[in-house]
């Protein structure tokens, strides 16, 4: 770079001295007032060799070479690396091989965890600082309560658990204890208990759910994905749909809709690959929600795992949420001394506790009425087999 001074004639002279004056930028197309000492000095630093540049540097961090291997301080507090000429240099920690854990959810490097706690995944890892002072995962302490989702809108008692107990309204999206479609039933109303809605025909549900999932219903995007998934309602099976209408329920906070998608990814189906890891997640999502089957499954994956403590954990919140396949399971661990005394006689109160909250005079004469009518529809086959 090169700079230039106009004359009062109008003609241009090389500046070599160290003034400040009116100068034509070459290359640019202007003028402007030139440090030419300056210019001087940056020039002859631009033409300096980069090694001697180096030499020269100065600062808070100085040029060094790139570490060719690590090692961590005594401190813990960083790593140290060696170059060529074996002196010491600080490197970011950034470089640290770090793991969430599953209790406390701090993201901490390698070492905090012992041997055997590094090889599970996140949701059920523990550092040593948190095993020590017997802290709970999280997926362990959500969860413990069923949501009001789970209640009867009439009742508001939570649901039974036997899906026979309770039934689903299309018209309002809503499910309903069969105790209440009884007291509903001997009072007149021949529609829904809840919005009085005369009950449709077979052929009337799908179009009544497709609307609703046109304005957005999550429960009625996750029946539709059910329907699909078992080509129910007069739809075609079509798994791949299904999945696709499941996945968006669950974005919108369906944890039935979790739970699904674990049924569908643990076995696999036709244009869904098997993938056990992604079923474990949607399962953990609807345990930490109160899905109780989702939790049951959950311990009987760690039981087949061999993590027997994991496994006891499941059984107990499920069984205090009212399963009797949990309760069992407890009762199971406990005979092959997996589980004390204490365990089985804590889950079978919260058994019970759970079941008679979901009991009421109305519940129990619908669950009478439904028995009678079993034993009927047995008498008849019985009946027309003798016969025949």
């Amino acid at each position: 770079m090169s700079a230039t001074t106009r004359n009062r004639g109008g003609g241009t002279r090389n500046i070599r001295g160290g003034s400040l004056e009116w100068g034509a930028m070459e290359g640019y197309g202007c003028t402007a007032l030139i440090d030419t000492g300056a210019l001087g000095r940056l020039s002859s630093c631009l033409c300096e060799p980069q090694a001697r540049r180096r030499e020269k540097a100065t600062g808070f961090f100085p040029r060094r070479a790139r570490a060719r291997g690590c090692i961590r301080d005594e401190s813990g507090e960083g790593l140290e690396a060696r170059g060529p000429r074996h002196h010491r240099q600080r490197v970011s920690l950034l470089a640290i091989h770090t793991m969430i854990c599953g209790a406390c959810e701090r993201e901490l490097p390698e070492d905090a965890y012992s041997e055997g706690q590094r090889g599970r995944r996140q949701s059920i890892r523990s550092c040593e600082e948190c095993v020590a002072g017997g802290n709970q995962l999280v997926l362990m302490k959500k969860g413990r309560t069923r949501s009001e989702e789970d209640e009867c809108p009439i009742c508001n008692l939570p649901l039974p658990l036997e899906e026979k107990q309770s039934s689903f309204h299309v018209c309002c999206m809503k499910s309903m204890c069969n105790g209440c479609n009884l007291a509903a039933y001997k009072r007149g109303i021949r529609g829904c208990p809840f919005c009085r809605t005369p009950t449709p025909h077979k052929s009337q549900c799908l179009p009544m759910i497709q609307k609703r999932v046109d304005a957005g219903d999550p429960v009625a995007i996750y029946q539709l994905g059910v329907k699909y998934r078992h080509g129910s309602l007069g739809l075609e099976k079509d798994v791949t749909k299904a999945v696709e209408l499941l996945e968006r329920a669950a974005e919108l906070g369906v944890k039935e809709a979790h739970y699904h998608l674990g049924l569908v990814y643990h076995k696999g189906a036709p244009g869904v690959e098997k993938d056990t890891a992604r079923a474990i997640r949607h399962w953990e999502v609807a345990a930490m929600r109160g899905h109780v089957f989702a939790r049951l499954l959950l311990g009987c994956g760690e039981e087949a795992a061999e993590n027997y403590d994991l496994a006891l954990h499941h059984y107990m919140i499920s069984a205090k949420l009212g399963d009797q396949h949990s309760l069992n399971n407890v009762k199971k661990k406990f005979i092959a001394s997996f589980a004390t005394k204490a365990d089985y006689a804590e889950a079978l109160r919260g058994y019970q506790s759970a079941v008679e909250g979901m009991r009421s005079a109305n519940r129990d004469d619908a669950e009478a009425e439904r028995r009678k009518i079993c034993l009927k529809s047995v008498d008849k086959t019985k009946f027309a087999g003798d016969e025949s």
